[in-house]
């Protein structure tokens, strides 16, 4: 018999996850495109094993003025801004607030928005409306109401973008998720999801992921932690396999696949934390492998 799901409320940020989706961008070298696209973002099962996802909160505040920016141009961006707050609204089970900016340039500042926040996390909390809270942010001013919320009885999962958030918010939380590759695609323009889509996969290694084309590994290495890593190149992709040191590596691990090799260990760097070569690199190593397996 299947077990019902808890239920989630996401609350979202809007000024970090624009700041979260920028670096996710310029991690991986994507260009980041002037806004967000909402059409896939984010399902009901996003959070994997954790919660649905059954109301969505948002909080934005308009942009602020820019030095020397002529009336007509603010219009216009306060204009798609209201577009954008109307069309997120216009989605079954989302919830936009808006706050308001004081000050321009550098100095601007959003203002009611995370007192906002915090009232609708403490109001859903108290009133048991919600299993589990879903935060997207990382700004250290929200420690307060985790704590609370927390205290009340309700988990909380932090979502965020790992160099920007604050570690004694992480710790706050009853769990975390990091804003990931595929967070990130999902918000890119339609034509760029599946360009910028790759594939990672846990568990069995075997020939996954390559169809008929048998694999041709092209470089090996070990990484400071001494997890071994692969790289193999088929027809049309690149895999990279980082080795579960719990168990012999033909039996299990973790891939990625693209067909783009500089984009693919970007991906996986930024995934896992880790400094990786570039793709020329390993290449020169791939050339340096096959050698000495010819001698």
């Amino acid at each position: 018999m299947n077990q019902q799901r808890p239920e989630g409320y996401l609350f979202i940020d809007a000024g970090y996850l624009r700041k979260a989706f920028q670096a996710v961008c310029a991690a991986v070298g994507v260009a980041a495109p002037a806004r967000m696209h909402w059409d896939l973002w984010p399902a009901p099962n996003y959070m994997g094993s954790g919660p649905t996802i059954t109301r969505t909160f948002y909080y934005d505040a308009p942009p602020p003025q820019a030095p020397g920016e002529a009336e007509s141009e603010y219009a216009s961006r306060l204009i798609a801004f209201e577009e954008e707050c109307g069309l997120l609204a216009s989605k079954d089970c989302w919830f936009v607030s808006s706050g308001y900016i004081r000050g321009r340039g550098k100095r601007a500042r959003q203002k009611a928005v995370d007192i906002q926040i915090a009232v609708d996390m403490m109001s859903h909390s108290v009133r048991g409306n919600m299993s589990e809270a879903i935060l997207l942010t990382g700004d250290l001013d929200f420690k307060p109401v985790v704590d609370a919320v927390v205290a009340l009885g309700t988990k909380v999962t932090l979502w965020c973008e790992p160099k920007s958030a604050s570690e004694e918010l992480l710790r706050a939380a009853d769990r975390r998720r990091t804003f990931s590759v595929d967070d990130m695609v999902q918000l890119l323009p339609r034509d760029d999801r599946e360009r910028y889509r790759y594939y990672g996969h846990g568990g069995a290694l075997g020939g996954g992921g390559f169809g008929n084309g048998a694999p041709q590994q092209i470089a090996v290495f070990t990484l400071p932690q001494g997890q071994e890593v692969r790289i193999h190149k088929a027809a049309k992709h690149y895999r990279v396999l980082i080795e579960d040191k719990s168990r012999p590596f033909d039996l299990g691990g973790t891939y990625w696949m693209h067909e783009d090799l500089e984009y693919l260990l970007r991906c996986v760097a930024y995934e896992r934390g880790l400094a990786l070569p570039q793709a020329s690199e390993f290449l020169s190593t791939s050339e340096k492998f096959n050698q000495d397996r010819s001698n």
